[in-house]
């Protein structure tokens, strides 16, 4: 990077081009220049935020990031898909092991009750697999690497308006976005498989909602569920639209909706409690019509 002419070290450098950048939208506004106002509003925003840090130097190489940086970049630029992959995985395995009766005597409880012991074991087996992963790619970058400055800026364009974060709140929207999202595919899927007795009908459900953003016109603004898409689980799925990136190019890939953090959350907990909750109250109207049935029978039920 060099230095531009008056800068003697690299703080300087950032704040020449805060500076700079400010008087080009300074004239753009007052329409002395043409240019995209929000391409100007994201460099203004980046370059403010590579000002304010102690020692701002400009990543280029992902190899030479810190571990706060790497985080959200890592998780931004690995297929997305691949960090859903441990729920349908465990999903499936529970189903399996809970069929043979290899897990707390699943076999031999009320409907209702497997099916909350398996969410719960699916949850937890979430939670360490994912952890497990993310220590194994952190803790190499952070001993060769480094930290790193966690307000290392982040700025996107989202919903046509600049947001602007930084490395340590990026990286952990998305792990918080990654794990929520891999407990609402490990509840539906096995909430689907227990109550239509198949064991690979949860899991195949939870890949096809794990294709669905993958779509070049999912983000789109002329998409038909567009107006609904902020409230949609599969949104959240992959989650750098949402939280952005280190590294990231001024582009906005979530035109004509605002997407938060926050929304995402509650959107991907609210989904998971109404799967389980539909799951259990289908067991226990199961329950309630069988025991009916054995009553009009003239038989006890147990």
């Amino acid at each position: 990077m060099r230095l531009a002419r008056g800068a003697t070290s690299r703080h300087d450098f950032w704040v020449h081009m805060y500076r700079s950048q400010l008087i080009q939208v300074e004239d753009t506004n007052a329409g002395y220049l043409s240019a995209d106002r929000l391409l100007l509003e994201a460099d203004l925003a980046y370059f403010e935020g590579m000002s304010k840090l102690v020692e701002p130097r400009e990543i280029s190489d992902s190899t030479q990031m810190p571990a706060t940086e790497f985080l959200s970049f890592a998780l931004a630029s690995t297929p997305g898909i691949l960090w859903l992959l441990p729920a349908v995985a465990i999903a499936y395995a529970l189903q399996q092991s809970a069929r043979r009766g290899r897990l707390m005597d699943a076999r031999t409880r009320s409907r209702a009750r497997r099916l909350l012991s398996l969410c719960m074991v699916g949850l937890l087996l979430t939670f360490v697999v994912l952890v497990v992963a993310w220590a194994l790619v952190l803790v190499p970058v952070m001993a060769r690497n480094g930290m790193g400055d966690p307000s290392y800026p982040v700025v996107l364009i989202r919903g046509g308006k600049v947001s602007v974060s930084t490395a340590l709140r990026s990286g952990l929207g998305c792990v918080t976005l990654i794990l929520l999202s891999n407990w609402f595919l490990v509840l539906l899927s096995t909430v689907i498989s227990e109550l239509t007795g198949r064991l690979a009908a949860g899991p195949a459900v939870a890949l096809v909602l794990c294709a669905v953003p993958l779509s070049d016109s999912y983000f789109l603004s002329a998409s038909v569920h567009a107006s609904v898409r902020g409230m949609l689980p599969t949104t959240y799925l992959f989650p750098s639209p949402t939280t952005g990136y280190v590294g990231g190019f001024f582009v906005d890939l979530t035109p004509g909706v605002q997407l938060s953090l926050a929304g995402g959350v509650g959107v991907l907990v609210g989904c998971a409690a109404l799967a389980l909750v539909v799951g259990v109250g289908s067991c226990g109207l199961r329950r309630m019509a069988r025991g009916a049935i054995l009553q009009g029978r003239g038989q006890v039920s147990c």
